[in-house]
């Protein structure tokens, strides 16, 4: 396996994704962050965890570091998870700030938020109903 993950997130850049990431924790219209053609008839969904851990002791391929993210929701949206990702990412790397995150979420407009992260990396581990 040549690239198992998607690269973005670096230990300098812990801190402020971090900040970022608690932003999607609450009650919110995820809009932002659904596939642009998605449809729904509402677009809120209350996210009651959003965890970033550093794993480098999960997976190493290679010495890259790895990071776990947990998410628990009552309901996501198309690509939900995998958009915020990608938001988070860019603030990682330095392109965004971290209160970014709640202007894009108010904004209700996913050209606003980052790229869709790609599939590659990604693991559904559990499922709760």
């Amino acid at each position: 396996m040549k690239e198992p993950a998607t690269a973005g997130f670096s230990k300098q850049d812990d801190e402020p994704t971090i900040e970022a990431a608690k932003n999607f924790t609450g009650v919110h219209d995820f809009k932002s962050f659904a596939a642009a053609e998605a449809k729904s008839s509402s677009f809120v969904r209350e996210v009651s965890t959003f965890k970033i851990e550093n794993k480098s002791d999960f997976f190493d391929a290679a010495n890259k570091d790895m990071i776990k993210i947990t998410v628990k929701a009552n309901a996501f949206l198309h690509h939900m998870v995998r958009n915020m990702v990608g938001t988070l990412v860019e603030v990682g790397l330095g392109n965004r700030k971290p209160e970014a995150v709640e202007i894009i979420l108010k904004s209700k407009d996913r050209k606003k938020a980052g790229p869709t992260a790609a599939a590659k990396g990604l693991y559904l581990e559990k499922v709760y109903y």
